[in-house]
């Protein structure tokens, strides 16, 4: 039986059936802050590398896509079709990637206030 989700090997699979809601979270999975948290809370297999195992899940602060407005949903799907056309830099690399820069500010300022 296959479940839609969310993530892969090394990065969280979150369980979300409604596309709706699973938009703002990738967005905001994929902000500095949410990159953060992935790797803040995971295990480490290698030095500065991590895996999140299902224990841990628990512990990841998410933005709560349920509490968003009409409106904010919709500004998350118009973010979504605009950043999934553009190249981020490799996660290690996002302190110098200015278009995850300006994800965060459309994110965590446009979208979350």
């Amino acid at each position: 039986m296959s479940t839609k989700a969310l993530g892969g090997r090394a990065w969280i699979g979150l369980p979300c059936n409604d596309k709706v809601y699973a938009i703002p979270i990738v967005l905001w999975s994929n902000t500095t802050t949410g990159l953060i948290r992935q790797w803040w809370h995971g295990s480490r297999q290698q030095p500065g590398r991590a895996m999140l195992t299902i224990t841990r899940i628990g512990l990841l602060t998410i933005l709560v896509a349920r509490s968003l407005s009409t409106a904010q949903i919709e500004l998350a799907q118009r973010l979504f079709s605009f950043y999934s056309e553009l190249d981020f830099l490799p996660v290690n690399e996002a302190y110098r990637d200015n278009v995850r820069k300006d994800l965060d500010k459309s994110v965590l300022v446009d979208l979350c206030g």
